[in-house]
């Protein structure tokens, strides 16, 4: 018999969830279920989460050509130098899927909204950022030349060293192509759509940092720590904020790839305390190590860290002044008005 003032069988029990009183069109609303997947999906959508996947499989898709190129190496088939040649392509070959399953999978957004977008653009903005680059090293090097802490002589160069400079420009493309699409195409942006721009470049210039420190070995000598502090501050300020600035990432992949390039192919200098091979000008360093960089080359020096902070600084302000900064009150406020 039903209770006609309940509408509920007097033979369930009294401790049913029934929602009370009945909603407006006098039916008993249905009790609410949890959602057994939002703790999952709450854990995979973290940042830190997917910043985590994303570094996880980009190194298992580079595994494959990875272990043929370190066993070539070891046993004295493959030098130094192209083992880091091929090591960098087998590491942006390994991004590139990860990226993509990252990209459909996870974030659900389409490659071109981790900062590949204006494809139309690119080869400008790419052209424009390698000017910037190339014009900030040699504003480096005119400071040491200036300050008598370098001297800077022609190089002889045989076809062999001419060919591997020309391998050498592809290099540093895709050592700038890797590690912008990386740090500040990934992992930037993944830390500023959840908690702003503030703390996701605070965050990309520490890790960017410190994921220098090894270049000189596993363990890390004084000159390699003050590089790894220093790269954070003057390439990782500069190659974020020139991602903001246009919210793409052709303009800082041009920079990075001539930074580097003239430093080491052009200037003669270690790139990030890797060794370079034949380079257009020798180099003769006279200066203490807080100027030159020492073994860890002049990004560790003084003079790179006040021109690369400072360009970093403009661009940043530009960024600012054009809306690009998102901060932690406008997500917050998006969401409640969303809700």
């Amino acid at each position: 018999m039903n209770n006609p003032q309940s509408g509920i069988d007097s033979g369930q029990s009294s401790n049913q969830p029934v929602d009370w009183p009945p909603a407006a069109g006098g039916e008993v609303q249905e009790p609410n279920v949890p959602n057994p997947w939002a703790a999952w999906s709450a854990f995979i959508n973290f940042p830190i989460t997917k910043i985590v996947l994303f570094f996880v499989m980009s190194v298992l898709f580079s595994i494959p050509l990875g272990i043929p190129l370190a066993f070539a190496y070891f046993i004295g088939r493959l030098s130094m130098s192209l083992f880091i040649f091929y090591g960098e392509i087998d590491a942006l070959l390994g991004a590139i899927p990860a990226l993509l399953i990252m990209a459909w999978l996870v974030d659900r957004k389409p490659i071109a909204a981790f900062g590949f977008r204006g494809r139309s653009a690119s080869l400008k903005e790419t052209t424009i950022g390698f000017l910037i680059g190339a014009g900030l090293m040699s504003l480096v090097f005119a400071a040491f030349v200036a300050g008598g802490w370098v001297r800077l002589s022609p190089a002889i160069l045989s076809a062999v060293d001419q060919r591997t400079i020309s391998r050498d420009v592809f290099f540093f493309f895709i050592v700038a192509l890797y590690e912008e699409t990386v740090f500040r195409g990934y992992f930037f942006q993944t830390l500023e759509n959840r908690w702003g721009s503030g703390i996701a470049l605070l965050s990309s210039m520490v890790v960017f940092g410190v994921l220098h420190i090894f270049n000189l070995g596993p363990n890390p000598k004084p000159a390699a720590l003050i590089g790894g502090l220093f790269i954070g501050a003057e390439a990782g300020l500069l190659l974020a904020a020139a991602y903001m600035l246009l919210r793409r990432l052709w303009l800082p992949i041009g920079i990075h790839w001539a930074w580097n390039l003239f430093q080491g192919s052009v200037y003669g200098a270690p790139v990030s305390g890797l060794p370079i091979g034949p380079s257009v000008y020798h180099a003769q360093f006279h200066g203490p190590t807080w100027i030159t960089g020492g073994e860890f080359g002049p990004e560790a020096g003084l003079p790179a860290l006040i021109i690369g902070t400072l360009v970093g600084l403009i661009f940043l302000r530009m960024a600012v002044r054009n809306g690009n900064w998102i901060s932690f009150g406008d997500l917050q406020g998006a969401k409640t008005a969303t809700a």
